[in-house]
């Protein structure tokens, strides 16, 4: 995940057709939907799959581990400079 990819992990039956189908039609494509959490088969056919929240927080926002602590940079500057006129 942190190169942007998603991994999607799928039952056995699924991925048998998957195979198949991708055997008989090599340019196949699936769709990933990871708002609602499912990949739609080319028949239409909704799978879905569980991803870790912080995950899909970061996924959805293009963020790494870093950047989403960036985010965050106001309150952080915010919690330093109350901090920095308690020091002696």
């Amino acid at each position: 995940m942190k190169n942007g990819l998603l991994p999607v992990a799928i039952d056995e039956a699924v991925h048998a057709k998957l195979v198949a189908e991708r055997a008989r039609h090599p340019q196949l494509t699936l769709s990933i939907d990871l708002p609602l959490q499912r990949l739609t088969l080319p028949t239409g056919e909704h799978v879905p799959f569980a991803i870790d929240v912080f995950a899909k927080k970061c996924l959805e926002h293009g963020l790494d581990e870093l950047g989403y602590l960036l985010t965050f940079e106001p309150q952080i500057r915010a919690h330093e400079a109350r901090h920095e006129s308690k020091q002696p």
